[in-house]
């Protein structure tokens, strides 16, 4: 999946949850690899839509992850390891934290 539709298919998303439909966004979510999204804010959004959903402790385990590896990307840039602007990060992405382990699909799927 390219950058653009991610875009497309996380907006849809969050349109869904916002207007209180969290089993379509939950099934929007399904079909997005969030191992390689990086957006601490994106992926608390979506275990909140798992939340909704009733897969409580796959959302706790993910949103702790998630506060983790936050934590130490809040270290790095305080002490200077980790650029702290969008530009610094663009450029210098070998220093930012990978958080491409955690697996969103374990929350569980939207069967038809």
């Amino acid at each position: 999946m390219d950058k653009y539709e991610f875009n497309i298919k996380a907006e849809q998303m969050r349109k869904m949850a916002e207007q209180g439909d969290y089993k379509t966004a939950m099934q929007i979510a399904d079909t997005i690899d969030w191992r390689r999204v990086r957006n601490a804010n994106l992926l608390s959004y979506v275990a909140d839509i798992y939340e909704h959903n009733g897969e409580y402790e796959e959302a706790k385990e993910t949103l702790w992850t998630v506060l983790q590896l936050r934590a130490e990307s809040v270290l790095g840039q305080l002490d200077g390891t980790i650029p702290s602007t969008d530009d610094g990060q663009q450029n210098a992405q070998d220093t930012l934290i990978d958080g491409s382990a955690i697996d969103l699909s374990v929350m569980g799927e939207f069967n038809h």
